[in-house]
């Protein structure tokens, strides 16, 4: 009998842990991805993109260019993104919104140089 209940034990922690896993898993392994797409006829440079627990550098992206870096945020966030182009420095507070998995943003730099967050 004690044999039985060690079978059902151990096969109770097993079907009870899979979804612990799969949860961890995923929390692990999920990304954020993030686009940036300069939409000007200049070029960027010194851009950094951050958010919650997150900080990336990318040192340019060309006029017309993108670029795509994926990210694990620490929970909710929005985007912030700062670079130089045509010797001035931008600096633009967070903007959209983005949950820890599973997201795609999309920052447009417009020919402008104004820039538009999409969660």
């Amino acid at each position: 009998m004690k044999r039985v209940f060690r079978i059902l034990a151990i096969i109770g922690l097993i079907v009870g842990g899979i979804p612990i896993l799969l949860i961890v898993l995923t929390w692990l392994f999920a990304r954020t991805d993030i686009v940036v797409h300069n939409g000007s006829t200049k070029e960027l440079t010194n851009v950094v993109v951050s958010g919650n627990g997150f900080k990336e550098r990318i040192p340019k992206i060309r006029a017309g260019g993108t670029y795509t870096l994926s990210q694990h945020p620490s929970g909710k966030t929005g985007i912030s993104v700062a670079f130089d182009a045509d010797g001035q420095h931008f600096d633009l507070p967070e903007d959209g919104y983005a949950g820890a998995t599973f997201y795609t943003c999309r920052v447009e730099i417009s020919p402008s140089l104004a820039v538009q967050v999409r969660c």
